[in-house]
């Protein structure tokens, strides 16, 4: 069907529109030349907003590609104005990128999605400048679907100077029907709250990549889910509020968390082995709140996948003093981070906490058959109190215990560390060895009892064919090609030295390729003593 070029202003404008089909199936061609006072990208604007206006409505729009356009996708810059997507936007190819000093992705006549992929591996790239941070100046809003699902996912970055705001409409997905999961990035200069689902599943790889970051608080109230559907370990989830760089209003922002986040692995698809569960990291310059209403889950997938890694970060510096920076952690959800039963260890997780440590839901590190269960290393500068039970355990036949490490009053004399519930380092049955505890404060209220030394056999085989474990994955600022976090895989042949030689450090990630100890709960200021690798 033939198309109709449009000249404004004495330029070729390039506007391709399908002449028997009504004014909203429009295909946009982003291939405006800059000018002396104009960049490309603030042409493409003029296309569909006059230079004169205050606010831009966008109505539905076919982002123009090869062949009919020279250029993949479209680079719009819309300077002081605010702009609104009524959409559909539909992005066949290549990145959306804009810019205006106010974004909002849909509005009351936004049906379905605002923004939606057409092809594979697209990007949308959403920028609020606005320096006001008063009546939508600098706010990013997103009322409506973005949804960049495909073969091979595509990547969604939202930035504001000031609040970004996903509503309960608003969801952003990223999921790949073929490879891994894609990624979704999320900053905001003040203030960011997430009310809506957020997905980068996995399919035929792992999951994909989701970091949520803002200058001041950072609630997320919606399900972030990075898991794999088949042939993938999960993804990765890291949420940081009062980050330094963004700076905020104030100095520090707290982390509330009230819904789900997943990151389970999946079972490859000939059925003969599970993948590891991904990776969870929370840090906050500021208080960190898990809610009642939440819940962790990064586990291993049957039949021998291992469990995931989260970590909790509080503390700023100087090492061992308490700043005004540094923050509470209270989590009221439960985390679970177990190894398969077929063979997976048990996951990990670790934190350091500026101030009080509460946890008041049970945790499950434990590990499948010839396994070793997790490890839970947590350091605070105030209270350690534990009201809920700690499952480090090994459940089945053969499986090891896991090793728990609790460390109270790094910056108060008189922390103490309370248990009120049990803490479980056992093995399984059969020749399952035991694991080891270490709880200290400067005035413990509870300190483990010594256990009798338990050794297995000589000739027994620790976990034959079992999966490697990565370490803690961090978060990494995400290209253009959405280079994932690097999953280190543990060396087979590592020793534990390193790990006897450190104590327990904030934000510290220690390698699991070391078997477990089996000696007796080691009193406090001891590190615990690993035998030879078998």
């Amino acid at each position: 069907m033939p198309y109709a070029r449009v000249l404004r202003g004495g330029l070729a404008v390039v506007f391709l529109a399908r002449l028997a089909a009504p004014a909203h199936a429009a295909a946009l061609c982003c291939d405006q030349p800059g000018s002396a006072t104009a960049s490309a990208a603030e042409m493409n604007a003029n296309l569909i907003c006059r230079r004169g206006a205050q606010t831009c409505v966008v109505p539905a729009q076919s982002i123009a590609g090869p062949p009919a356009c020279p250029l993949a996708g479209c680079a719009l810059d819309f300077g002081t104005r605010t702009v609104t997507f009524s959409g559909p936007i539909t992005l066949s190819s290549g990145k959306l990128v804009v810019t205006a000093a106010g974004v909002a992705v849909g509005d009351a006549n936004t049906v379905g999605d605002a923004i939606v992929a057409a092809g594979p591996d697209t990007v949308v790239d959403l920028t609020a400048t606005g320096t006001t941070c008063a009546d939508g100046d600098g706010d990013l809003r997103v009322e409506a679907p973005i949804d960049l699902s495909a073969t091979s996912a595509g990547t969604i970055r939202l930035a504001a100077a000031c609040e970004l705001v996903v509503d309960g409409g608003g969801s952003l997905t990223a999921n790949s029907s073929a490879t891994s999961g894609g990624a979704i990035d999320l900053r905001a200069g003040t203030s960011l709250s997430q009310l809506a689902t957020l997905r980068a599943l996995g399919s035929g790889g792992d999951g994909g990549t989701i970091n949520l970051t803002a200058g001041d608080d950072l609630a997320a109230q919606g399900p972030i889910d990075v898991h794999s559907l088949g042939d993938g370990e999960g993804g990765d989830i890291a949420l940081h509020a009062g980050d330094a760089v963004l700076g905020g209003v104030e100095p520090g922002g707290a982390l509330t968390l009230s819904s789900d986040l997943i990151a389970d692995g999946s079972t490859d698809s000939d059925g003969q082995s599970g993948e590891d569960g991904g990776s969870v990291d929370l840090q906050a310059a500021g208080a960190i709140l898990v809610t009642s209403t939440a819940t962790i889950h990064a586990s291993g997938a049957s039949p021998d996948g291992s469990g995931g890694n989260v970590s909790f970060t509080t503390v700023t510096p100087p090492l061992g003093v308490i700043g005004p920076l540094d923050g509470d952690v209270t989590v009221a959800g439960p985390i679970t981070l177990r190894g398969a039963g077929g063979g997976g260890d048990g996951g990990e997780l670790d934190g350091s906490i500026g101030r009080g440590f509460s946890l008041q839901s049970p945790v499950d590190v434990s590990a499948g058959t010839d396994a070793v269960g997790g490890t839970i290393e947590l350091s605070a500068g105030g209270d350690v109190s534990a009201t809920a039970a700690i499952a480090a355990n090994g459940r089945s036949s053969g499986a090891d215990g896991g090793s728990i490490d609790l460390k109270a009053g790094l910056g108060i004399s008189t922390a103490t560390l309370t248990l009120a519930k049990n803490i479980d380092v056992s093995g399984g049955t059969g020749d399952g060895a035991g694991g080891d505890a270490r709880l200290a404060s400067e005035r413990a209220a509870e300190r483990p009892r010594r256990r009798p030394q338990r050794h297995r056999r000589p000739d027994a085989v620790h976990h034959p064919g079992g999966k490697q474990r990565p370490h803690a994955r961090r978060w990494q600022p995400l290209s253009d090609d959405r280079e994932r976090p690097h999953h280190a895989r543990r060396d087979p042949g590592h020793d534990g030295d390193d790990r006897r030689q450190r104590d327990l450090q904030p934000g510290a990630h220690h390698d699991r390729a070391a078997p477990r100890s089996r000696s007796a709960a080691a009193v406090p200021g001891v590190r615990r003593r690993h035998p030879p690798a078998r």
